[in-house]
């Protein structure tokens, strides 16, 4: 949860960006434009989109769903690069997890339902502005799922994959232990190694090199 005075220490430290069309659309999103902590900029369409996200950035932007079937969408993604340069939340009609799941592997960094409250647009906006994934823990399970289930080069045994899996689907150690049947200690012991395979600091990296990973193989 974001501190009640975070907005006034720090009033502008990213920017959201979306186009006119998607704003009318979005009732959640329209909210914020009168923000001061967050900077708002309106494009008037996709053609212009990737040159004001670099002059924006850090920036997220938000699109509507129908950016998928939009003709210059490959040439978009290209000078995008999704998974390192733009921050991409799809703005969706219903929750879908295996739709979802499509979004990821394609490198946008997550999905959001029209009808979501200004709270939740507000929170998905930081945390994807921040770095991470914002879906389901179901579609994000299942990402890694199939990450794991291909040949890693990085050779995590069967059990550290439980764990990653388990990590992806939000358990926390306790929880872990418990349906491994195993102790505490012997899931923080294996989280320490499939950290030092995987060349990350904590469980969030771990999920996001999975996923990052999923969509380098395919």
């Amino acid at each position: 949860m974001v501190p009640k005075d975070s907005s006034e220490q720090n009033p502008i430290r990213l920017t959201a960006i979306t186009v006119a069309e998607t704003l009318r659309h979005v009732p959640g999103l329209a909210q914020h434009i009168n923000d001061k902590s967050l900077s708002f900029v309106i494009c008037s369409g996709l053609r212009e989109i990737v040159g004001t996200c670099r002059q924006h950035a850090p920036c997220v932007l938000v699109a509507d769903i129908s950016l998928l079937a939009h003709p210059d969408l490959a040439e978009f993604a290209r000078a995008a690069d999704l998974d390192h340069s733009i921050k991409v939340l799809i703005v969706v009609d219903e929750d879908d997890p295996q739709f979802c799941q499509k979004l990821l592997r394609m490198g946008f960094a997550g999905a959001i339902r029209r009808s979501a409250p200004a709270a939740f647009f507000r929170r998905a906006i930081e945390a994807v502005g921040q770095g991470e994934l914002w879906a389901s823990r179901i579609a994000i399970s299942a990402v890694v799922r199939e990450f794991l289930s291909e040949a890693s080069p990085l050779g995590l045994s069967s059990r550290e994959g439980e764990i990653l899996h388990l990590v992806a689907k939000g358990f926390k150690n306790q929880k872990i232990a418990d349906s491994l049947f195993v102790s505490r200690e012997t899931v923080r012991w294996h989280l320490r190694s499939i950290y030092s395979k995987l060349g990350v600091p904590d469980r969030k990296r771990a999920i996001e090199y999975a996923l990052a990973k999923g969509n380098g193989q395919r």
